[in-house]
């Protein structure tokens, strides 16, 4: 009961919605073969608090701390690692589709660009009040008649052509963006237990003989 409630005391603290910590097998002074099997075989991951470390390797990858307070760090940062990164969306340039031309196989757009540049290795997406209508990328960049990797500053229109197999339906007024994404990682415990008197309550008043 005594290590069950002090188990509960780390898992508690750094649980979200998005994260849940489950613990398949746990034992008092040491970690036995069958433990180490069954991590191996779910991908699970081994803590040891306060025991001699593994004298033989393992798959697994496996924390180990005499202190709690580390043990319970590292358990965070395995954690923030696990998460997918968000995907933060930089605009580019944007204008404003004056007029369309062509089919629905091959479409062009006139453009009066309104800020940024165009540049046809970037992302672009078509979005029409308010709401996203489509994203890809252009098949070819034209300012006048003449093909273009990318806008200046002193061109306020331009003309875009779309990949066959990736044709919007366009209508007058829709605004078109460049942009590109950044994979920010997500850090969600970074803090859990680092100089909290909180921190120190959740984890209950810890005692090295409590496992020895």
């Amino acid at each position: 009961k005594q290590w069950y409630q002090r188990r509960v005391a780390i898992t508690a603290g750094i649980e979200t919605d998005e994260v849940i910590v489950s613990v398949f097998s746990s034992s008092v002074k040491f970690l036995t073969a069958d433990q180490i099997k069954l991590a191996e075989a779910i991908d699970a991951q081994i803590v040891l608090f306060n025991v001699q470390p593994l004298e033989f390797g393992t798959t697994a990858t496996v924390h180990h701390s005499n202190i709690i307070y580390d043990l319970a760090s590292e358990i965070n940062a395995a954690i923030d690692n696990a998460l997918p990164p968000n995907i933060e969306r930089t605009i580019t340039g944007k204008g404003i589709i004056a007029e369309i031309h062509g089919t629905k196989k091959k479409r062009v757009a006139g453009v009066n660009k309104l800020s940024g540049k165009f540049s046809l290795g970037m992302n672009f997406a078509v979005t029409r009040s308010g709401f996203e209508v489509w994203s890809g990328a252009l098949a070819s960049l034209r300012y006048v008649k003449s093909p273009i990797l990318e806008t200046t500053s002193n061109m306020s229109e331009c003309g875009v052509s779309f990949a066959k197999h990736s044709v919007p339906d366009l209508v007058a007024g829709d605004v078109i963006e460049s942009y590109f994404n950044e994979r920010a990682e997500r850090v969600l415990l970074s803090s859990k237990f680092y100089g909290g008197n909180q921190d120190q309550e959740n984890l209950g008043n810890f005692r090295t003989s409590d496992y020895q």
